[in-house]
């Protein structure tokens, strides 16, 4: 049986355990996804790593350590360009992405179907999680294939310290979801 599309992103599978892409990989995606990455995409992807924006699954293999990203960065990306294009400074989009958000209801509900994937401490109400985690959460949306299940998930999954929605701003421009900026 197929796939259904909107479970691949810039052509990857969102499913993080199935994808170890390359820098160079992970920047033809993005430049498909229509992400700017600059004149040097590697570059900017080696820069945004070494200041803690990407943080790639690193495999020793013999004597070479390797850096293997996922479908979940190019969601990272999507976010960092999105949030520039606001104005903010890098440093300033890290301190986002590093900020914790809380499940709503509706987020632990649709969490739930896939438990088995996760430890016991993880999204459990009350206990914050990473945009980096959001960013898996939302891998796992986009595997649905349901588009308006998405954005009203979207809409409503994320909270802030002050029970405030967060995230969707971030995803809705998705050319995936039917809307571009």
């Amino acid at each position: 049986m197929a796939q259904p599309e909107l479970t691949r992103l810039g052509g990857i599978d969102m499913d993080q355990d199935r994808e170890r892409l390359t820098a160079t990989e992970l920047a033809e995606a993005a430049g498909e996804m229509g992400i700017p990455l600059g004149a040097n995409p590697l570059r900017t992807i080696g820069y945004y790593k070494q200041i803690g924006l990407l943080h790639p699954k690193v495999i020793q293999e013999g004597s070479v350590r390797r850096a293997y990203y996922s479908g979940h960065h190019l969601i990272i990306l999507k976010i960092i360009h999105n949030k520039k294009l606001q104005g903010l400074t890098l440093s300033q989009i890290r301190e986002v992405l590093e900020s914790h958000v809380y499940l709503s209801d509706a987020g632990r509900q649709f969490i739930e179907q896939f438990r088995d994937e996760y430890p016991d401490t993880a999204f459990v109400p009350g206990s914050p999680i990473s945009r980096g985690e959001m960013a898996f959460f939302l891998g796992k949306l986009l595997r649905t294939g349901e588009p308006e299940k998405m954005l009203w998930i979207l809409a409503s999954a994320f909270v802030g310290p002050k029970g405030e929605p967060v995230g969707a701003e971030e995803f809705a421009a998705s050319p995936q979801l039917g809307r571009n900026q």
